[in-house]
């Protein structure tokens, strides 16, 4: 009889479960379900009942709270499948959390930065940006030490706000908007759509400027060597239309989250052999 082996990667957002499997060496494309017009939680539960054949395990960032976590456990555990819930804490994987309460920083957050760590090479640093319905960016040096980072509105939050915080300006379709690049709208929706793109990708820039200087300052007075290489690594469901409105160099990566629940799953088969 065969052997379950895959563990099940989910990222839980406010709109989308996203999910691939790891099967102690490879993942597979990443794939998403809506879960706007049905329960998260009823939504997970079909995504585990899809595969209590192929996997044993789950490893799982959420965002959506206390009462999801309880009822995504018993899921899993109900399926037969461990569980490890990637909840924010002083040190995971190869993050150091920077927060002054660990426990308060966005689990999410953390580990898009251990993915994003995972993508650096050695004496290098990394800024990463998580686009969504709130865009975070976060620094993280050649270390492994998380210096900080900020949360501001996503596009289509940012949209949604003026249009429905004013009478008179209309109600946008994210999808449906054309954006000018140069500012230059010359209708009452693209003006909208393109300030709200436009402010958020300059914002993006200059608090990554930012970043990037204080890192650089940072390995100076650490280690009195060359300036160190600092990578701006972008991930999230905004992030394809922004790229293109973003002034300097970032890479963008579509799994960075999976990339960070894979590395905690790592780390835990390591601690488990070790200790049998």
């Amino acid at each position: 009889m065969s052997t379950k082996t895959n563990t099940l990667l989910i990222d839980c957002g406010n709109t989308y479960l996203k999910w691939c499997l790891f099967d102690s060496d490879n993942l597979t494309e990443q794939q998403s379900l809506h879960h706007k017009d049905a329960s998260a939680l009823e939504v997970y539960k079909d995504l585990i009942d899809s595969q209590t054949g192929t996997c044993n395990s789950v490893v799982l960032v959420s965002v959506l709270g206390d009462v999801f976590l309880a009822g995504a456990r018993k899921i899993a555990e109900d399926a037969g499948m461990s569980i490890i819930n990637a909840d924010s804490q002083a040190k995971l994987a190869t993050i150091q959390n920077g927060y002054d309460e660990p426990e308060k920083l966005g689990s999410d957050r953390l580990v898009a930065m251990i993915g994003g760590f995972e993508l650096i090479d050695d004496q290098q640093a990394c800024i990463v940006i998580d686009s969504g319905t709130a865009t975070t960016i976060d620094a993280v040096d050649a270390r492994g030490q998380h210096l900080g980072g900020v949360i501001f509105p996503g596009l289509e939050l940012s949209l949604n706000s003026l249009s429905n915080n004013t009478e008179l300006l209309p109600k946008l379709d994210l999808s449906e908007q054309q954006f000018e690049p140069n500012g230059l709208a010359i209708n009452t929706t693209q003006a909208i759509a393109s300030g709200c793109l436009l402010s958020l990708a300059s914002a993006i820039d200059g608090i990554c400027n930012k970043m990037q200087r204080q890192l650089e300052t940072s390995s100076l007075q650490g280690s009195g060597n060359n300036k160190v290489e600092v990578k701006r690594l972008l991930c999230g469901g905004g992030a394809k239309i922004l790229l293109p409105y973003l002034e300097n160099d970032y890479d963008y990566h579509e799994n960075l989250i999976m990339l960070g629940l894979k590395k905690i799953q790592v780390n835990e088969m390591e601690v488990t052999s070790k200790n049998d």
